[in-house]
Formats: C-alpha cells, sequence, structure tokens
C-alpha cells in the first residue's frame, strides 16, 4: 500500500512531518500558511516581551480562526452580491423571450 504524501511545517524553530489525507499540494499550501502565521506571531510577540509556546500557539490559532472567519464573511457577501446581481439581470429579460422566466440555477427542474 503507498503512503501518504507528508508535508513539512517550521513551526518554533522545530520542523514537524505530517502525513497528509488530500492532496498534497494543498497540505503544503496550509502548512506554509501555518508558518507563516506563526512567524508573524513571534515576531509580534518578541517585540512586545516574551511568551511561552502554548500561548505563541494559541495566538497563532486566534490569528488564523480570524482569518477563517472574514473570508467566510466575504463568501457570504459575495454570495448574496451574485444573488442581487443575477436577479436584476434575470427581470431585465422579456417574459416572451426563450427561456425567459424560467430557474435555470444548477438543480432546478427547470435547468437546461
Amino acid at each position: 500500500m503507498p503512503s501518504q504524501p507528508r508535508v513539512t511545517i517550521e513551526a518554533l524553530g522545530k520542523s514537524y512531518t505530517f502525513e497528509t489525507r488530500g492532496e498534497s499540494r494543498q497540505a503544503e499550501e496550509a502548512a506554509g500558511l501555518a508558518s507563516q502565521i506563526i512567524r508573524k506571531v513571534e515576531t509580534s510577540v518578541g517585540e512586545a516581551g516574551g511568551a511561552d509556546k502554548i500561548a505563541l500557539l494559541v495566538l497563532a490559532v486566534l490569528d488564523a480562526a480570524g482569518q477563517l472567519v472574514a473570508a467566510g464573511e466575504n463568501h457570504r457577501q459575495f454570495v448574496e452580491r451574485i444573488g442581487a446581481r443575477s436577479g436584476e439581470l434575470l427581470s431585465r429579460i422579456p417574459k416572451g423571450e426563450a427561456g425567459a422566466g424560467r430557474d435555470i440555477r444548477p438543480g432546478s427542474p427547470e435547468e437546461p
């Protein structure tokens, strides 16, 4: 049985290697982002005074969670804007035109 792809992350002066379950490209990107967040926290906390390693990791997790929440909110707003714009554009199609008034969203019963 082939082994799972591995990814290495540098954190707090050590290297940690993990097996991945998904695409190795995504795992490598996630590991790179995690390393970047940890370095950012280390730098900002280092300038303000010492902190233990657990506190640094907690701050890094909070930073990552904040980025995830912001990305989710941006996605929600994007979907709302697209929905509103799509509705506006669909309302401009004259009712006599072929397909006008039909629900052609993916998965709808009237999808072509």
